[in-house]
Protein backbone atom coordinates (compact mmCIF):
# COMPACT_ATOMS: atom_id res chain seq x y z
CA UNK A 1 0.00 0.00 0.00
CA UNK A 2 1.26 3.32 -0.91
CA UNK A 3 3.06 5.27 2.03
CA UNK A 4 1.43 8.47 1.38
CA UNK A 5 3.52 10.20 4.52
CA UNK A 6 6.55 8.88 2.93
CA UNK A 7 5.55 9.63 -0.51
CA UNK A 8 4.97 13.50 1.23
CA UNK A 9 8.17 13.58 2.71
CA UNK A 10 10.20 12.84 -0.53
CA UNK A 11 8.64 14.88 -3.00
CA UNK A 12 8.82 18.02 -0.78
CA UNK A 13 12.40 18.23 -1.80
CA UNK A 14 11.74 17.99 -5.32
CA UNK A 15 11.83 21.54 -7.26
CA UNK A 16 8.66 22.78 -8.88
CA UNK A 17 9.56 22.40 -12.10
CA UNK A 18 10.20 18.85 -11.76
CA UNK A 19 6.63 18.02 -10.21
CA UNK A 20 5.25 20.00 -13.21
CA UNK A 21 7.02 18.11 -15.99
CA UNK A 22 6.50 14.62 -13.94
CA UNK A 23 3.10 15.16 -14.34
CA UNK A 24 3.41 16.21 -18.38
CA UNK A 25 5.68 13.25 -18.88
CA UNK A 26 2.94 11.08 -17.33
CA UNK A 27 0.08 12.31 -19.25
CA UNK A 28 1.83 12.81 -22.65
CA UNK A 29 3.06 8.78 -21.69
CA UNK A 30 -1.02 7.54 -21.53
CA UNK A 31 -1.60 9.44 -24.72
CA UNK A 32 1.25 7.60 -26.42
CA UNK A 33 4.65 9.19 -27.60
CA UNK A 34 4.77 10.27 -31.21
CA UNK A 35 7.67 10.19 -33.66
CA UNK A 36 8.52 14.08 -34.34
CA UNK A 37 6.30 15.13 -37.44
CA UNK A 38 9.34 16.72 -38.92
CA UNK A 39 13.04 15.67 -38.64
CA UNK A 40 16.26 17.20 -39.56
CA UNK A 41 16.95 15.82 -43.10
CA UNK A 42 20.80 14.99 -42.93
CA UNK A 43 21.08 13.66 -46.30
CA UNK A 44 23.88 16.06 -47.79
CA UNK A 45 25.12 16.98 -44.18
CA UNK A 46 29.11 16.22 -43.52
CA UNK A 47 31.18 16.14 -40.36
CA UNK A 48 32.60 19.26 -39.31
CA UNK A 49 34.79 17.74 -36.79
CA UNK A 50 38.95 17.66 -38.04
CA UNK A 51 39.77 14.60 -39.52
CA UNK A 52 43.27 14.23 -36.87
CA UNK A 53 40.28 14.50 -33.85
CA UNK A 54 40.81 12.15 -31.00
CA UNK A 55 38.72 11.87 -28.06
CA UNK A 56 38.89 9.33 -25.15
CA UNK A 57 37.29 5.51 -25.23
CA UNK A 58 34.97 4.89 -23.18
CA UNK A 59 35.50 2.00 -20.35
CA UNK A 60 36.90 -1.24 -22.18
CA UNK A 61 34.99 -3.61 -19.67
CA UNK A 62 31.29 -3.13 -21.08
CA UNK A 63 32.56 -4.92 -24.20
CA UNK A 64 30.94 -7.38 -27.14
CA UNK A 65 33.11 -10.73 -26.84
CA UNK A 66 31.96 -11.94 -30.03
CA UNK A 67 30.80 -10.37 -32.96
CA UNK A 68 30.16 -13.95 -35.16
CA UNK A 69 27.37 -14.50 -31.84
CA UNK A 70 26.96 -11.48 -30.66
CA UNK A 71 27.92 -11.72 -27.31
CA UNK A 72 28.21 -9.12 -24.98
CA UNK A 73 29.52 -8.31 -21.20
CA UNK A 74 27.95 -5.59 -19.59
CA UNK A 75 27.43 -4.47 -15.69
CA UNK A 76 29.41 -7.94 -14.67
CA UNK A 77 26.89 -10.20 -16.82
CA UNK A 78 27.46 -12.04 -20.16
CA UNK A 79 24.35 -12.68 -22.86
CA UNK A 80 25.07 -14.44 -26.08
CA UNK A 81 21.92 -13.37 -28.71
CA UNK A 82 23.42 -15.47 -31.10
CA UNK A 83 22.33 -15.12 -34.81
CA UNK A 84 21.17 -11.77 -34.20
CA UNK A 85 20.49 -9.16 -31.67
CA UNK A 86 17.03 -9.18 -29.47
CA UNK A 87 16.92 -4.86 -29.70
CA UNK A 88 13.77 -5.16 -27.28
CA UNK A 89 15.62 -7.10 -24.03
CA UNK A 90 17.75 -9.29 -22.99
CA UNK A 91 16.14 -10.49 -19.73
CA UNK A 92 18.64 -9.21 -17.63
CA UNK A 93 17.39 -6.24 -16.13
CA UNK A 94 16.63 -2.84 -17.45
CA UNK A 95 20.24 -1.23 -16.59
CA UNK A 96 21.72 -4.12 -18.95
CA UNK A 97 19.56 -3.44 -21.68
CA UNK A 98 20.62 0.35 -21.16
CA UNK A 99 23.86 -0.47 -21.79
CA UNK A 100 23.82 -2.93 -24.78
CA UNK A 101 21.47 0.55 -26.47
CA UNK A 102 24.32 2.66 -25.44
CA UNK A 103 26.62 1.69 -27.65
CA UNK A 104 30.18 1.98 -25.78
CA UNK A 105 30.92 -1.41 -27.19
CA UNK A 106 31.08 0.16 -30.65
CA UNK A 107 35.02 1.24 -30.16
CA UNK A 108 35.70 -2.29 -29.83
CA UNK A 109 34.70 -3.03 -32.90
CA UNK A 110 36.05 -2.51 -36.68
CA UNK A 111 34.61 -0.15 -39.00
CA UNK A 112 32.64 -2.79 -41.01
CA UNK A 113 31.23 -4.71 -37.74
CA UNK A 114 30.48 -1.00 -36.44
CA UNK A 115 28.10 -0.61 -39.80
CA UNK A 116 26.58 -4.16 -39.40
CA UNK A 117 24.84 -3.57 -35.65
CA UNK A 118 24.79 0.17 -36.24
CA UNK A 119 22.38 -0.60 -39.28
CA UNK A 120 20.87 -3.34 -38.00
CA UNK A 121 19.37 -1.08 -35.03
CA UNK A 122 17.91 1.28 -37.40
CA UNK A 123 15.74 -1.14 -39.10
CA UNK A 124 15.12 -2.80 -36.54
CA UNK A 125 14.66 -0.70 -33.43
CA UNK A 126 12.32 1.78 -35.08
CA UNK A 127 10.81 4.08 -33.15
CA UNK A 128 8.38 3.15 -30.77
CA UNK A 129 7.08 4.82 -27.19
CA UNK A 130 7.74 1.50 -25.09
CA UNK A 131 11.13 1.00 -26.73
CA UNK A 132 14.11 0.97 -24.15
CA UNK A 133 16.37 1.95 -26.86
CA UNK A 134 14.16 5.53 -27.24
CA UNK A 135 14.37 6.16 -23.94
CA UNK A 136 15.75 9.73 -23.25
CA UNK A 137 18.82 8.96 -21.70
CA UNK A 138 19.98 5.87 -23.89
CA UNK A 139 19.22 7.83 -26.75
CA UNK A 140 21.79 10.93 -25.41
CA UNK A 141 24.52 8.13 -24.94
CA UNK A 142 24.44 6.26 -28.08
CA UNK A 143 24.08 9.86 -29.65
CA UNK A 144 27.26 11.17 -28.76
CA UNK A 145 29.06 7.00 -29.12
CA UNK A 146 27.83 7.10 -32.62
CA UNK A 147 29.13 10.69 -33.62
CA UNK A 148 32.09 10.04 -31.74
CA UNK A 149 33.03 6.79 -33.40
CA UNK A 150 32.08 7.73 -36.84
CA UNK A 151 33.85 11.37 -36.32
CA UNK A 152 37.79 9.55 -34.88
CA UNK A 153 37.82 5.60 -36.03
CA UNK A 154 35.22 5.04 -38.65
CA UNK A 155 35.58 8.50 -40.42
CA UNK A 156 37.73 7.01 -43.34
CA UNK A 157 34.73 4.28 -44.37
CA UNK A 158 31.84 6.92 -43.76
CA UNK A 159 33.14 8.76 -46.26
CA UNK A 160 33.07 5.70 -48.52
CA UNK A 161 29.95 4.64 -47.72
CA UNK A 162 27.61 6.60 -48.85
CA UNK A 163 24.42 5.05 -48.74
CA UNK A 164 25.14 3.92 -45.41
CA UNK A 165 25.46 7.63 -44.14
CA UNK A 166 22.87 8.67 -45.40
CA UNK A 167 20.97 6.31 -43.22
CA UNK A 168 23.10 6.74 -40.47
CA UNK A 169 22.75 10.47 -40.42
CA UNK A 170 18.93 10.40 -41.04
CA UNK A 171 18.51 8.01 -37.85
CA UNK A 172 20.34 10.62 -35.87
CA UNK A 173 18.49 13.49 -36.87
CA UNK A 174 15.25 11.75 -35.80
CA UNK A 175 16.91 10.95 -32.28
CA UNK A 176 17.87 14.63 -31.67
CA UNK A 177 15.46 15.72 -33.14
CA UNK A 178 13.51 13.49 -30.85
CA UNK A 179 15.20 13.99 -27.76
CA UNK A 180 14.47 17.73 -28.15
CA UNK A 181 11.09 16.70 -27.25
CA UNK A 182 12.16 14.58 -24.28
CA UNK A 183 14.50 16.04 -22.21
CA UNK A 184 14.75 14.85 -18.87
CA UNK A 185 13.76 17.98 -16.96
CA UNK A 186 11.35 15.56 -14.71
CA UNK A 187 14.51 14.08 -13.13
CA UNK A 188 17.46 16.67 -13.56
CA UNK A 189 20.67 15.96 -12.44
CA UNK A 190 22.89 13.65 -14.51
CA UNK A 191 20.25 12.30 -16.83
CA UNK A 192 19.80 16.02 -18.00
CA UNK A 193 23.12 16.79 -18.17
CA UNK A 194 23.78 14.19 -20.84
CA UNK A 195 20.55 14.98 -22.65
CA UNK A 196 22.53 18.47 -23.28
CA UNK A 197 26.01 16.80 -23.68
CA UNK A 198 24.13 14.34 -26.46
CA UNK A 199 22.80 17.79 -28.44
CA UNK A 200 25.54 20.27 -28.10
CA UNK A 201 28.52 17.09 -29.26
CA UNK A 202 25.58 16.71 -32.13
CA UNK A 203 25.59 20.58 -33.06
CA UNK A 204 29.34 20.53 -33.15
CA UNK A 205 29.57 17.11 -35.64
CA UNK A 206 27.25 18.30 -38.22
CA UNK A 207 27.83 20.97 -40.96
CA UNK A 208 24.14 21.88 -41.48
CA UNK A 209 21.56 24.20 -40.68
CA UNK A 210 19.71 21.97 -38.32
CA UNK A 211 22.47 21.57 -36.12
CA UNK A 212 22.39 24.99 -35.08
CA UNK A 213 18.94 24.01 -32.81
CA UNK A 214 20.49 20.92 -31.27
CA UNK A 215 23.83 23.01 -30.16
CA UNK A 216 21.80 26.11 -28.88
CA UNK A 217 19.54 23.52 -26.91
CA UNK A 218 22.68 21.87 -25.55
CA UNK A 219 24.67 24.90 -24.49
CA UNK A 220 21.81 26.32 -22.55
CA UNK A 221 21.57 23.11 -20.61
CA UNK A 222 25.29 23.03 -20.19
CA UNK A 223 25.36 26.32 -19.58
CA UNK A 224 22.77 26.26 -16.58
CA UNK A 225 23.66 23.11 -15.29
CA UNK A 226 27.47 22.59 -15.22
CA UNK A 227 28.05 25.11 -12.64
CA UNK A 228 25.30 23.59 -10.68
CA UNK A 229 26.53 20.18 -11.02
CA UNK A 230 29.83 20.55 -10.30
CA UNK A 231 30.41 21.84 -6.57
CA UNK A 232 33.47 24.55 -5.95
CA UNK A 233 35.42 21.98 -4.89
CA UNK A 234 35.63 20.09 -8.65
CA UNK A 235 33.41 17.37 -7.13
CA UNK A 236 30.16 16.62 -8.56
CA UNK A 237 27.16 17.31 -6.90
CA UNK A 238 25.75 13.54 -6.82
CA UNK A 239 28.88 12.87 -5.11
CA UNK A 240 29.37 9.44 -6.61
CA UNK A 241 32.91 8.81 -7.53
CA UNK A 242 31.47 6.54 -10.49
CA UNK A 243 29.56 9.28 -12.00
CA UNK A 244 31.86 12.21 -11.15
CA UNK A 245 34.50 9.85 -13.48
CA UNK A 246 31.38 10.02 -16.13
CA UNK A 247 31.56 14.09 -15.64
CA UNK A 248 35.30 13.98 -16.42
CA UNK A 249 34.91 11.92 -19.44
CA UNK A 250 32.89 14.16 -20.98
CA UNK A 251 34.59 17.46 -19.82
CA UNK A 252 37.88 15.41 -21.84
CA UNK A 253 35.43 15.54 -25.07
CA UNK A 254 34.17 18.75 -24.51
CA UNK A 255 37.53 20.17 -24.69
CA UNK A 256 38.86 18.39 -27.61
CA UNK A 257 36.16 19.22 -29.73
CA UNK A 258 35.66 22.64 -28.62
CA UNK A 259 37.51 24.06 -25.84
CA UNK A 260 37.13 27.62 -26.03
CA UNK A 261 33.24 27.76 -26.30
CA UNK A 262 31.64 30.96 -25.20
CA UNK A 263 30.11 30.80 -21.53
CA UNK A 264 31.34 27.59 -20.49
CA UNK A 265 34.93 27.68 -18.95
CA UNK A 266 35.29 24.37 -20.34
CA UNK A 267 38.93 24.15 -19.53
CA UNK A 268 38.66 25.44 -16.03
CA UNK A 269 36.09 22.66 -14.74
CA UNK A 270 37.75 19.96 -16.10
CA UNK A 271 41.15 21.08 -14.32
CA UNK A 272 38.81 21.16 -11.08
CA UNK A 273 37.04 18.20 -11.99
CA UNK A 274 40.27 16.05 -12.95
CA UNK A 275 41.65 17.33 -9.17
CA UNK A 276 38.90 16.27 -7.35
CA UNK A 277 39.06 13.00 -9.22
CA UNK A 278 42.53 12.40 -8.09
CA UNK A 279 41.33 12.25 -4.39
CA UNK A 280 38.92 10.20 -5.15
CA UNK A 281 41.52 7.53 -6.15
CA UNK A 282 42.81 4.50 -3.85
CA UNK A 283 46.55 4.04 -4.63
CA UNK A 284 45.25 0.72 -6.71
CA UNK A 285 44.10 3.41 -9.06
CA UNK A 286 40.56 2.60 -8.79
CA UNK A 287 37.61 4.71 -7.58
CA UNK A 288 36.57 4.83 -3.59
CA UNK A 289 32.98 3.14 -3.92
CA UNK A 290 31.06 5.93 -2.00
CA UNK A 291 27.50 5.77 -2.56
CA UNK A 292 26.45 4.49 -6.19
CA UNK A 293 29.79 3.63 -7.64
CA UNK A 294 31.49 0.73 -8.83
CA UNK A 295 34.67 -0.53 -11.16
CA UNK A 296 34.57 -1.02 -14.72
CA UNK A 297 31.87 1.51 -15.72
CA UNK A 298 33.51 4.54 -16.26
CA UNK A 299 37.29 4.66 -17.43
CA UNK A 300 39.56 5.14 -14.05
CA UNK A 301 42.90 6.53 -13.02
CA UNK A 302 42.06 9.64 -14.78
CA UNK A 303 42.73 11.80 -11.65
CA UNK A 304 45.30 14.44 -10.69
CA UNK A 305 47.00 12.64 -7.75
CA UNK A 306 48.68 14.94 -5.14
CA UNK A 307 51.12 14.27 -3.26
CA UNK A 308 51.42 13.09 0.50
CA UNK A 309 49.07 14.76 3.13
CA UNK A 310 45.42 15.46 4.17
CA UNK A 311 43.28 16.77 1.60
CA UNK A 312 39.64 17.50 1.42
CA UNK A 313 36.72 18.24 -0.77
CA UNK A 314 34.57 20.70 1.54
CA UNK A 315 31.88 21.34 -0.75
CA UNK A 316 30.80 16.61 -1.48
CA UNK A 317 31.67 16.22 2.11
CA UNK A 318 34.72 14.27 1.70
CA UNK A 319 38.25 14.38 3.80
CA UNK A 320 41.09 12.36 3.80
CA UNK A 321 44.88 11.82 3.23
CA UNK A 322 47.36 9.72 1.25
CA UNK A 323 51.10 8.94 2.36
CA UNK A 324 54.26 8.21 0.60
CA UNK A 325 54.10 4.48 1.99
CA UNK A 326 50.90 3.61 -0.11
CA UNK A 327 48.38 4.20 2.60
CA UNK A 328 45.16 6.10 1.81
CA UNK A 329 41.74 7.24 3.64
CA UNK A 330 38.62 8.77 2.69
CA UNK A 331 35.95 9.71 4.96
CA UNK A 332 32.39 10.71 3.90
CA UNK A 333 31.38 13.98 6.23
CA UNK A 334 28.59 15.51 3.55
CA UNK A 335 25.12 15.66 2.78
CA UNK A 336 24.07 12.46 1.35
CA UNK A 337 23.17 13.90 -2.27
CA UNK A 338 21.42 17.23 -3.89
CA UNK A 339 17.89 17.48 -2.02
CA UNK A 340 15.88 17.19 -5.51
CA UNK A 341 17.79 14.23 -6.85
CA UNK A 342 19.09 12.18 -4.41
CA UNK A 343 18.51 8.95 -5.98
CA UNK A 344 22.65 7.38 -5.98
CA UNK A 345 22.86 8.67 -1.96
CA UNK A 346 23.31 5.64 0.23
CA UNK A 347 23.42 5.92 4.34
CA UNK A 348 27.23 6.38 4.50
CA UNK A 349 27.16 9.51 6.73
CA UNK A 350 30.84 8.87 8.78
CA UNK A 351 31.68 6.26 6.88
CA UNK A 352 35.13 5.72 5.37
CA UNK A 353 37.54 3.70 3.21
CA UNK A 354 40.91 2.50 3.93
CA UNK A 355 44.32 1.63 1.78
CA UNK A 356 47.83 0.37 3.64
CA UNK A 357 50.47 -0.20 1.54
CA UNK A 358 48.53 0.51 -2.07
CA UNK A 359 45.89 -2.42 -1.64
CA UNK A 360 42.39 -1.85 0.04
CA UNK A 361 41.77 -3.22 3.95
CA UNK A 362 38.35 -1.11 4.90
CA UNK A 363 36.05 -1.11 2.17
CA UNK A 364 32.71 0.29 1.53
CA UNK A 365 29.65 -2.24 -0.03
CA UNK A 366 29.53 -0.74 -3.84
CA UNK A 367 26.65 -1.44 -5.38
CA UNK A 368 24.87 -4.77 -7.31
CA UNK A 369 22.09 -3.18 -9.90
CA UNK A 370 19.44 -0.54 -9.59
CA UNK A 371 16.62 -2.98 -9.26
CA UNK A 372 13.81 -2.29 -6.45
CA UNK A 373 15.06 -5.36 -4.90
CA UNK A 374 16.23 -6.34 -0.79
CA UNK A 375 20.13 -6.77 -2.50
CA UNK A 376 19.72 -2.59 -3.60
CA UNK A 377 17.87 -1.40 -0.40
CA UNK A 378 20.55 -3.82 1.52
CA UNK A 379 23.65 -2.06 -0.18
CA UNK A 380 22.44 1.55 0.85
CA UNK A 381 21.64 0.67 4.07
CA UNK A 382 23.70 2.20 7.09
CA UNK A 383 24.85 -0.97 8.38
CA UNK A 384 26.66 -1.85 4.96
CA UNK A 385 28.47 0.92 5.73
CA UNK A 386 31.41 1.19 8.34
CA UNK A 387 29.58 3.41 10.46
CA UNK A 388 28.06 3.65 14.04
CA UNK A 389 24.18 3.87 14.80
CA UNK A 390 21.06 2.70 16.93
CA UNK A 391 20.33 -0.94 16.32
CA UNK A 392 17.62 -1.55 13.17
CA UNK A 393 17.90 2.56 12.00
CA UNK A 394 18.69 4.24 9.57
CA UNK A 395 20.68 7.68 8.46
CA UNK A 396 18.46 8.57 5.83
CA UNK A 397 14.41 7.27 4.59
CA UNK A 398 15.94 5.62 1.57
CA UNK A 399 12.92 3.45 -0.38
CA UNK A 400 12.97 2.17 -3.96
CA UNK A 401 15.50 1.97 -6.17
CA UNK A 402 16.42 5.52 -5.84
CA UNK A 403 13.88 7.43 -3.73
CA UNK A 404 14.75 8.94 -0.25
CA UNK A 405 12.45 10.37 2.30
CA UNK A 406 13.71 12.09 5.08
CA UNK A 407 17.77 12.61 5.20
CA UNK A 408 20.19 13.39 7.98
CA UNK A 409 21.11 16.82 8.19
CA UNK A 410 25.24 16.75 8.37
CA UNK A 411 27.47 19.26 9.94
CA UNK A 412 31.59 19.03 10.22
CA UNK A 413 32.55 20.72 13.59
CA UNK A 414 36.43 19.92 13.03
CA UNK A 415 38.56 19.81 10.05
CA UNK A 416 42.54 20.25 10.81
CA UNK A 417 45.09 18.82 8.84
CA UNK A 418 48.39 17.86 10.94
CA UNK A 419 51.69 18.60 10.19
CA UNK A 420 52.63 14.97 10.08
CA UNK A 421 50.33 14.44 7.00
CA UNK A 422 47.02 13.05 9.26
CA UNK A 423 44.34 15.14 9.85
CA UNK A 424 41.32 15.66 12.57
CA UNK A 425 37.71 15.23 11.64
CA UNK A 426 34.66 15.86 13.81
CA UNK A 427 31.28 15.29 12.69
CA UNK A 428 27.69 14.66 13.63
CA UNK A 429 24.10 14.33 12.06
CA UNK A 430 20.49 13.99 13.10
CA UNK A 431 19.39 11.25 10.96
CA UNK A 432 18.24 9.19 14.17
CA UNK A 433 16.20 12.39 15.05
CA UNK A 434 12.79 11.11 13.36
CA UNK A 435 12.48 7.96 15.44
CA UNK A 436 9.46 8.25 18.63
CA UNK A 437 12.17 8.64 20.54
CA UNK A 438 13.19 11.49 18.50
CA UNK A 439 16.22 12.63 22.08
CA UNK A 440 19.22 11.31 19.91
CA UNK A 441 22.55 13.08 19.53
CA UNK A 442 25.03 11.39 17.55
CA UNK A 443 29.31 12.62 17.13
CA UNK A 444 32.22 11.19 15.12
CA UNK A 445 35.48 11.72 15.43
CA UNK A 446 38.21 10.34 13.26
CA UNK A 447 42.02 11.04 13.28
CA UNK A 448 44.84 9.55 10.88
CA UNK A 449 48.32 10.14 12.63
CA UNK A 450 49.89 10.38 8.96
CA UNK A 451 51.72 7.18 10.04
CA UNK A 452 50.31 4.08 10.07
CA UNK A 453 47.46 4.63 12.97
CA UNK A 454 43.60 5.33 12.50
CA UNK A 455 41.66 6.27 15.62
CA UNK A 456 37.63 6.41 15.32
CA UNK A 457 35.36 7.47 18.54
CA UNK A 458 31.52 7.64 18.17
CA UNK A 459 30.16 9.63 20.62
CA UNK A 460 26.07 9.05 21.41
CA UNK A 461 22.79 9.54 23.52
CA UNK A 462 19.80 8.85 23.94
CA UNK A 463 16.72 9.25 26.36
CA UNK A 464 15.81 5.23 26.58
CA UNK A 465 18.41 2.65 26.94
CA UNK A 466 19.61 1.37 23.30
CA UNK A 467 21.72 -1.07 21.33
CA UNK A 468 24.52 0.56 19.22
CA UNK A 469 26.33 -0.75 16.62
CA UNK A 470 29.61 -0.55 14.64
CA UNK A 471 30.52 -1.92 11.49
CA UNK A 472 34.12 -2.36 9.71
CA UNK A 473 33.83 -4.49 6.41
CA UNK A 474 37.38 -5.35 5.29
CA UNK A 475 38.45 -5.81 1.74
CA UNK A 476 38.14 -9.79 0.59
CA UNK A 477 41.65 -11.01 1.27
CA UNK A 478 42.00 -9.47 4.59
CA UNK A 479 42.08 -12.59 7.13
CA UNK A 480 41.20 -13.16 10.60
CA UNK A 481 43.82 -14.26 13.38
CA UNK A 482 42.33 -13.92 16.33
CA UNK A 483 40.88 -11.64 19.22
CA UNK A 484 41.58 -11.14 23.07
CA UNK A 485 40.37 -8.40 25.42
CA UNK A 486 39.06 -6.08 23.01
CA UNK A 487 41.94 -6.85 19.86
CA UNK A 488 41.08 -8.41 17.04
CA UNK A 489 44.16 -9.46 14.56
CA UNK A 490 43.93 -9.75 11.03
CA UNK A 491 46.81 -10.40 8.05
CA UNK A 492 46.19 -7.92 5.40
CA UNK A 493 48.64 -9.49 2.04
CA UNK A 494 50.63 -11.15 4.94
CA UNK A 495 50.97 -7.57 6.96
CA UNK A 496 49.75 -7.94 10.38
CA UNK A 497 47.18 -5.00 11.37
CA UNK A 498 45.39 -4.69 15.39
CA UNK A 499 42.36 -3.37 15.89
CA UNK A 500 42.09 -2.17 19.65
CA UNK A 501 37.78 -1.56 20.69
CA UNK A 502 37.28 0.26 24.11
CA UNK A 503 33.60 0.48 25.85
CA UNK A 504 32.50 -1.91 23.70
CA UNK A 505 29.75 -4.56 24.94
CA UNK A 506 30.21 -7.16 22.56
CA UNK A 507 31.71 -7.40 19.30
CA UNK A 508 32.08 -10.40 16.73
CA UNK A 509 33.94 -10.68 13.55
CA UNK A 510 31.20 -12.00 10.85
CA UNK A 511 30.63 -11.64 7.31
CA UNK A 512 28.85 -9.52 4.73
CA UNK A 513 28.59 -8.90 0.97
CA UNK A 514 30.81 -6.91 -0.97
CA UNK A 515 29.64 -5.66 -4.33
CA UNK A 516 32.88 -4.06 -6.02
CA UNK A 517 31.21 -4.47 -9.74
CA UNK A 518 27.59 -4.65 -10.74
CA UNK A 519 25.93 -8.06 -10.10
CA UNK A 520 29.37 -9.42 -8.75
CA UNK A 521 28.86 -10.79 -5.02
CA UNK A 522 32.01 -11.35 -2.54
CA UNK A 523 32.50 -12.44 0.40
CA UNK A 524 34.32 -10.45 3.48
CA UNK A 525 34.94 -10.29 6.84
CA UNK A 526 33.04 -7.64 8.95
CA UNK A 527 33.38 -6.19 12.38
CA UNK A 528 30.77 -5.87 14.29
CA UNK A 529 30.44 -4.04 17.90
CA UNK A 530 27.65 -3.22 19.88
CA UNK A 531 27.22 -0.95 23.03
CA UNK A 532 24.15 -1.16 25.14
CA UNK A 533 24.02 2.16 27.36
CA UNK A 534 21.95 5.65 27.58
CA UNK A 535 24.80 7.75 26.74
CA UNK A 536 28.68 6.81 25.67
CA UNK A 537 31.30 6.50 23.69
CA UNK A 538 33.19 4.09 21.63
CA UNK A 539 36.62 3.91 20.45
CA UNK A 540 38.51 1.90 18.19
CA UNK A 541 42.00 2.46 16.74
CA UNK A 542 43.49 0.44 13.79
CA UNK A 543 47.17 0.32 13.24
CA UNK A 544 49.75 -1.74 11.34
CA UNK A 545 53.62 -1.59 10.86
Amino acid sequence: MLDLARLYRTLKYLKFSQLCYQGIFRVEAKLGWKVPSICAQLTDAECAWPEDLSLLYPCSENACLSFETFEFHFVGLDHRFGSEINWQTAGLGKLWDYNLHYFEWLWGLDPEEAKCVTLDWIERHPFASNAVGWEPYPNSIRIMNWLGYWGTVGRKVLTESSDYKIKLFRSIGLQCDWLTKRLEKHLLGNHYLENGAALWIAGTFFDHPAAEKWKRIGHEILEQQLPEQILADGMHFERSPMYHNRLVYLLEWFTVIEPLTRGLKLMEYLKQAKVAAGKLQHPDGRIALLNDSAFGIYPESTGVIQAAGAFSLPDAGYYGARSAEGDYIICDAGRIGPDYIPGHAHCDVGSFELSIAEERFITDTGVHNYENDSIRHATRSTAAHNTFFPESMEQAEIWSAFRVGDRPNVKVTDWNELQSGGFLLELGHDGFARSSDSHFTYSRRIRYSGDRSVEVEDAFSSAQKRTWEGRLHFAPNVQFLGREDGQITLSHHGQIVVIILENASNYTVAQSNYYPRFNTKEKRLCLQYMAAEFTGIVRLKINWA
